[in-house]
């Protein structure tokens, strides 16, 4: 009776642990969310979508052409 008690107690510290171990990891990845430095994020997204954007421009404009054209 007593290993199993002393068997439950031990899961139930296991578990306790675990917990205590997910709530720091979810406040950390919460904190990771709130505390954006939305200047920097805004200003990165921006600059990804003006790449993006001239990638498909210079891909529209090559992909008419041939190597003819291109040895111009």
């Amino acid at each position: 009776v007593r290993a199993e008690l002393g068997t439950q107690l031990n899961e139930l510290e296991s578990l306790d642990s675990l917990g205590s171990d997910r709530a720091l990891g979810q406040t950390q990845q919460m904190s990771d969310l709130v505390d954006v430095d939305w200047n920097a994020t805004i200003s990165s997204y921006i600059m990804q979508q003006t790449a993006l954007q001239a990638s498909y421009k210079a891909f529209t404009d090559m992909q008419g052409l041939s190597l003819f054209q291109l040895n111009k």
